[in-house]
């Protein structure tokens, strides 16, 4: 069901926009959503799980709340494996 939201045009989206940090790098997460005021982030993943990738995604969520985004969640989808995690 959750893949649906993001997929059924319910949602505006913005795929691979830019995060630029203070410092000057950037970030670029695959897919960020915004729903009724409430804005979620996708990252697509493909092989196995790892503790990196939930710390990328746990990244793109509290550089958005810093931005002075409520209520952000952040999301991983191993496409192959066709399992959603939560950072």
């Amino acid at each position: 069901a959750k893949v649906e939201e993001w997929f059924d045009g319910s949602s505006a989206v913005r795929t691979e926009a830019t995060i630029i940090l203070p410092t000057g790098a950037a970030r670029r997460p695959d897919r960020v959503m915004t729903r009724d005021g409430k804005l979620s982030v996708l990252d697509f993943k493909f092989g196995e799980p790892s503790d990196e990738h939930i710390r990328q995604a746990a990244d793109y969520r509290i550089l958005l709340e810093e931005m002075g985004y409520a209520g952000v969640k952040s999301y991983l989808w191993y496409v192959e494996k066709d399992m959603i995690r939560e950072a």
